[in-house]
């Protein structure tokens, strides 16, 4: 019956590729102990960090950690959408208040292969409304705070916020690019500014906003503004 057992171990070593050093003369105990186990994932591989907040890419483990702040939330949903389509997610991660949570911080850590062709990402939030302080609308598609790219559909409508019902695609959306490459950096130099560089600062407002700019009145004072003076730009 020990013979029997000892073949089971190295059957089982062998499939899962594990190596294994167990003697005929070893104990079952000691067969056990030198079989090597699979490394388990830590805490932060498995639940997520709280730190640093705002979508960050984990480079070794091809995979995306989500953490916001949410002291007064019940529940927080994390949604992934497609380019193709920014209504429905591709993927609705609730966050558990025992597993992911850490003091006042929501957190997940998200696999890419899990993701699918996920662009772009906000959350769900739920909790009691206290009058004066705070409320919640579980409806609404909320944009991270910490984004550091931000995507506005076609209809993005601000006022949608405003008001009871879902803006979900007409809300601005926080986009995932940090494993994406956006740029070819090779052979770019950096500029070598001489002692004839001119550093002009412009106040887009100010600058878009007088009658003289030549602006429409219906975008002056705004970075739309600014951008339809096109090449007059430099006969400021």
């Amino acid at each position: 019956m020990l013979c029997d057992w000892i073949n089971a171990v190295i059957m089982a070593s062998s499939k899962t590729g594990m190596r294994s050093s167990v003697q005929l003369d070893q104990t079952p105990r000691d067969a056990a102990s030198s079989v090597s186990l699979p490394k388990r994932r830590s805490w932060e591989q498995a639940e997520g960090s709280p730190l640093p907040l705002g979508a960050t890419w984990i480079e070794d483990e091809q995979a995306f950690n989500f953490a916001v702040y949410g002291e007064h939330a019940e529940s927080v949903t994390l949604l992934l959408y497609s380019e193709a389509d920014l209504i429905s997610p591709l993927l609705a991660y609730r966050f558990d208040f025992l597993r992911n949570k850490s003091g006042r911080i929501w957190h997940c850590r998200i696999p890419l292969r899990e993701m699918g062709d996920a662009r772009y990402y906000a959350y769900s939030v739920s909790g009691e409304t206290v009058p004066a302080l705070h409320s919640f609308d579980p409806q609404k598609v909320l944009l991270d705070p910490y984004a550091t790219c931000v995507f506005f559909p076609t209809g993005f409508d601000r006022t949608l916020a405003m008001r009871e019902g879902s803006n979900a695609g007409k809300a601005p959306l926080g986009v995932l690019t940090a494993h994406r490459t956006m740029f070819d950096w090779a052979g770019a130099m950096s500029a070598n500014h001489e002692s004839d560089a001119i550093i002009y600062e412009l106040h887009v407002r100010g600058f878009t906003k007088n009658p003289n700019s030549g602006v429409d009145p219906s975008i002056a004072g705004t970075y739309a503004g600014q951008f339809s003076r096109g090449a007059g730009f430099d006969e400021a």
